[in-house]
């Protein structure tokens, strides 16, 4: 009778959905190299949770190491092709495909022309190291129109593998997921979702040696939203994290990088642009400080004469639509925001005419 009653009362209590919760590692589309950078597996589909936690995103990665639909090599002629580079904002991270903004961008298109696609070259927890790399292997051979870089903040940094990785490794979480009961049982549920998280956090403790998860208590307080040095002190605890924008010594390495990046696109006959995806703590501070990274990149690109869209503003303007699922992911809706902001940004700025040869 205990058991049917905590049965009870967890379904009222979790509303999570059961099936999302019952992931194995065969669910990765990525595995993670012995020097820390990750990799898609090229022709693998694989699923996330999706950002709501009512089921799961499936990942299709194609023969390129990219996530969506083949890529068509040689590039038909005519055909206006946008490559989109950035980490796991840029690939959709727990969204179903369609939902992410690089898709939804190329769906406008093609309702506008089918000569248009776009091309999502997006990874999770890259950076613009990573970014460079992907651009010369898999992404310029495409024969992109317009290689268009999706920079966010902790893209100086190096790679440190992805948190939720512990969470396939654990012994009792694993023996957990194989059980049918999962699927099943909402107290079974509840405790593995409250051992899931406990482990995450655990191991995100235990990953001492660069401390990039130190921010992790400020941001949850709440505090940075009024105070402006709650704001700084948190942005110094993410020193080895997102914090590192704040840097004017790692955004000159950035802006070295992206010069690079921009020269290697033009060079095989591409345009290029960059927008700024802001984290969510900075949308909802409103003090200068706040903004100093966007600031710093709007200046670099305006002196390199470098199209540039600042994301910041745009979801300031929506910030009571709670576009964010998580401190830098977007919601569905966010993501319609994003899509359209982008749309009128390339068409604003003359990015969308065909390329000579294509």
């Amino acid at each position: 009778m205990g058991l049917l009653l905590a049965e009870g009362g967890s379904r009222l209590a979790f509303r999570k959905n059961l099936s999302a919760l019952a992931f194995s590692q065969s669910d990765l589309y990525y595995f993670t190299a012995p020097d820390g950078v990750r990799h898609h597996i090229p022709g693998k589909t694989g699923y996330e949770r999706l950002w709501n936690d009512q089921g799961k995103a499936e990942f299709r990665i194609n023969a390129l190491g990219f996530r969506g639909s083949e890529v068509q090599l040689p590039k038909p002629a005519g055909r206006f092709r946008l490559l989109f580079v950035g980490d796991s904002i840029t690939l959709g991270g727990r969204l179903p495909e369609a939902a992410a903004f690089v898709s939804r961008v190329g769906s406008a298109l093609r309702a506008q022309s089918d000569r248009y696609e776009t091309v999502n070259a997006g990874m999770g927890d890259i950076g613009l190291a990573e970014e460079e790399e992907i651009l010369r292997g898999a992404g310029l051979p495409t024969r992109p129109d317009l290689v268009v870089l999706c920079w966010y903040l902790n893209d100086g940094r190096p790679p440190v593998g992805f948190p939720e990785e512990v969470v396939y490794r654990d012994p009792v979480l694993r023996r957990l997921r194989g059980s049918p009961w999962l699927r099943r049982s909402y107290l079974l549920a509840m405790l593995y979702d409250s051992l899931q998280r406990r482990r995450v956090v655990r191991g995100l403790q235990q990953d001492g040696q660069d401390h990039r998860f130190d921010w992790i208590p400020a941001y949850r307080s709440g505090a940075w939203a009024k105070d402006p040095e709650a704001f700084r002190a948190m942005v110094a605890a993410a020193r080895f994290d997102w914090g590192d924008a704040w840097d004017p010594a790692s955004r000159e390495s950035m802006f070295a990088r992206i010069r690079r990046m921009r020269r290697e696109a033009e060079a095989a006959g591409a345009r290029f642009a960059v927008v700024l995806l802001p984290l969510h703590a900075q949308v909802y501070a409103p003090f200068p400080f706040a903004a100093e990274p966007q600031q710093a990149f709007s200046g670099f690109c305006g002196g390199e004469g470098l199209p540039c869209l600042d994301l910041l503003p745009v979801l300031r303007r929506h910030a009571a639509e709670s576009p964010f699922y998580d401190q830098c992911h977007y919601t569905p809706d966010g993501n319609r925001l994003v899509a359209d902001a982008i749309l009128g940004f390339l068409k604003a700025k003359g990015l969308l005419v065909v390329s000579r040869g294509a």
